[in-house]
Formats: structure tokens, C-alpha cells, sequence
């Protein structure tokens, strides 16, 4: 987030009409250096002890904030004698510095995240606030937020009404399913009534055939039988004019049924179809709701993203004007809160890196040279030993 201060200067935006807030931090909070001139005659800074601290002699005495010194604790320029010790605790403290910088990275941007976000919220109620009476000293940045939110809001007002009309659709599709259901129940129910009584004159038809055809077949053998039975063959002849009685009365009864089984059968099916072009229209309205939104959510992401831009912007420029207190106080405070959390998080690394860079590295130099050499006599007095 771009912020006119973001060199931590104290005396920046957000040191506006807000009451001063204190920060808990693990360590003390850090200060922000004097950017006063040192003080005449180049002499450095005294601390509040009155003891007087020299710098490591590579680094200027006026740029070294007392903060990072405490974190070097290295001191004074040590005594030849003292060296070896010096570059060693020189040594581990900077490997101890060192451990803690990824710690304090990720401290210092999850506090970025959360003033990326208060400053977000801080647009957002500023632009809510548009009708207070000093939101049109916000000038440009206001009107670009009002065009940017307009631009946005198309797009889910196209949606919104899309989403109203397919639902509107969908009811009324719903609607005649339910009652293309309704009035097919009963269309069903005859179909399958005269069915069942089809299938049952189909059945004494086919039986009657069946006898008519035994009888016949009996008939004819008994014509060529050389010594006919005359009684037989009149109950043959009596079976099947019974029999063909029977067989066109169950003929008359599926041809008197068949034109109302049609026309149920016929009825159903289209209460069918009507209920399929019905689900058919729900399923094109859905898909035609799914395509604005894809439409919508890509230009949409883009003008969002634009008119969130536009809220950084405008509150940047109500921090700039120090606006943000007199028009949405509540945001200002906590948007405030989170930029000194940052500020102090940022500070506190850059103090731990800027130790990292501060020692009397002569005196580092000669006591870890002298460390290897002593290693290198003490190991050479060893092997004498051993091979002595």
C-alpha cells in the first residue's frame, strides 16, 4: 500500500488529530531516528547515562540509531589483548541477529496484510461517506471512486436481474410441470385401465381361436375317418360357432377400447413433452444466469480490483488532507493503528539489519586471524607431541 510516509517519517499522515496509541511489542518500541544535524563540531551524541558510546569508526556516528547500537552490543573498540574475544562475540551475535531476521520478516508482513486491509476498510467508509459535508474536499480521488463504484455495480445489476428473471422462469416452468403431472395422473391411470381389459379380451380371443382351430383341425379328420360319427361332428360344428361368437365379441370389445387407449396414451405423452420442454426452458435460463456471471466475474474482477484501488486512493488522500478523523473516525483510528503496528515492525528489522552491519570489523578482523593462528600453533604443539 502506497502511503506518503512510507519512509516512517513521524510526522507523517497518520500523525494527525488521533489520540497517540501505544504499541505492546516484544521488544521496546523503536524510535524513529533524529533527523536533526548532529550536533556541532561533528561530536556524537551522548546517551541519557552521559556515558559516552563510540561507533564502530566505518560508519558515521549522526546515521547510527541508538536502537540498532543496543542490538550490535558490540561497544568500544576493544584492546589488542581482547580481540580474539571480541570477534567471537561478535561473531555469535550476529548469528544470533541473523536467526531472528525471518521471524521479524514475517511479523512485518502479516502487518502489511493488515494495513493493506485498514486502509481497504478506510476507503470504503470514506466512500460511504460521500454526503458528509467535507467529503467534497477529497476532490478527485472521491469522484474517481464514485465512477469506479458505478462501473462495478453494473455488472452485478445485470447479474441481479438476470438472476430475477431465470427465477421468475423457473416458477412458471415448475408451475406447468406441475400441473402438466396433474393432469396426467388421471390420462395414466385410464391408459393403464384399458390396457389391463385389452389384454384380457386379447387373451379369451386368442383362447377361442386356439378351440376354433382344434375343432377344425378334428373336423377334418373325422371327414376322412371311413365310419364318420355323425354326433361328433354336429358338437365340432356347435364348438366352433361358439367359439367364433366368443372371438368376435372380444374383437368388438378391443376395437371399442383402442381408440380411448390412443387417445390417453396419446394425451400422456404430450403432457410429457410439455414437461420436458418446461425443464429444458429452467435448464437455458440457469445456463444463461452461468454465462453472465462468468462474463461478469472477469470483467467484474477488473473493475472491482480498479475501484478498490480507487478506495486506497482516496484514503491516502483523506490521511493526506487529514480528513480521515473529521469524516469516519472509527476506520481512522483503526487504519492508524495498524500503520504504527507496521512502522514499528518495519523499524525494528531494519534495526536488526542495520546491527548486522555495525562492529569494529579491524579489530573482528585481527582477533579471528589471531584465533587461527593459535588454533593452528596449538594443533601444530599437538601433533609435536604425539610424534615426539
Amino acid at each position: 500500500m502506497s502511503y506518503g510516509d512510507s519512509d516512517l517519517d513521524p510526522f507523517g499522515p497518520f500523525s494527525g488529530p488521533g489520540p497517540e496509541l501505544e504499541l505492546d511489542l516484544p521488544t521496546p518500541a523503536p524510535k524513529v531516528p533524529d533527523r536533526k544535524p548532529p550536533p556541532a563540531g561533528g561530536q556524537p551524541a551522548r546517551e541519557p547515562s552521559g556515558k559516552q558510546r563510540r561507533p564502530p569508526p566505518d560508519v558515521d556516528d549522526g546515521a547510527i540509531p541508538r536502537r540498532a547500537l543496543e542490538l550490535a552490543e558490540h561497544g568500544d573498540a576493544p584492546a589488542l589483548w581482547s580481540e580474539i574475544t571480541y570477534a567471537v562475540g561478535v561473531v555469535l551475535r550476529m548469528r544470533a541477529l541473523r536467526r531472528k531476521l525471518p521471524l521479524l520478516e514475517r511479523v512485518r508482513d502479516a502487518s502489511k496484510v493488515d494495513l493493506d486491509k485498514s486502509t481497504l476498510d478506510l476507503g470504503r467508509a470514506l466512500h460511504g461517506e460521500r454526503a458528509h459535508p467535507r467529503a467534497q474536499e477529497l476532490g478527485t480521488p472521491l469522484r474517481v471512486a464514485n465512477a469506479r463504484y458505478r462501473l462495478a455495480g453494473q455488472g452485478q445489476a445485470e447479474l441481479d436481474q438476470a438472476r430475477a428473471e431465470a427465477e421468475a422462469t423457473t416458477r412458471e416452468q415448475e408451475r406447468l410441470i406441475k400441473q402438466n403431472a396433474e393432469s396426467a395422473r388421471p390420462a395414466g391411470l385410464r391408459a393403464r385401465e384399458l390396457s389391463a381389459q385389452i389384454v384380457v379380451f386379447q387373451q379369451d380371443f386368442e383362447a377361442a381361436s386356439e378351440a376354433i382351430q382344434s375343432a377344425t383341425t378334428e373336423l377334418a379328420a373325422l371327414e376322412k375317418s371311413k365310419t364318420p360319427d355323425p354326433n361328433r361332428r354336429i358338437e365340432l360344428q356347435a364348438m366352433c360357432t361358439n367359439r367364433r361368437v366368443e372371438a368376435d365379441a372380444a374383437v368388438s370389445e378391443i376395437d371399442a377400447r383402442t381408440p380411448e387407449l390412443k387417445e390417453a396414451e396419446a394425451r400422456v405423452l404430450q403432457l410429457e413433452k410439455a414437461s420436458e420442454e418446461a425443464e429444458a426452458t429452467i435448464a437455458e435460463a440457469r445456463a444463461l444466469v452461468a454465462e453472465i456471471k462468468s462474463r461478469i466475474d472477469g470483467d467484474g474482477a477488473e473493475a472491482q480490483a480498479a475501484f478498490e484501488r480507487a478506495l486506497v486512493d482516496l484514503a491516502d488522500e483523506a490521511v493526506r488532507l487529514r480528513l480521515d478523523y473529521a469524516i469516519t473516525p472509527t476506520a481512522a483510528r483503526r487504519a492508524r493503528l495498524h500503520f504504527d503496528t507496521y512502522v514499528a515492525h518495519q523499524r525494528e528489522l531494519e534495526m536488526h539489519e542495520l546491527a548486522l552491519t555495525l562492529s569494529h570489523r579491524g579489530a573482528v578482523s585481527r582477533g579471528l586471524i589471531m584465533l587461527v593462528l593459535l588454533s593452528a600453533l596449538f594443533f601444530a604443539g599437538f601433533v609435536y607431541t604425539l610424534v615426539g
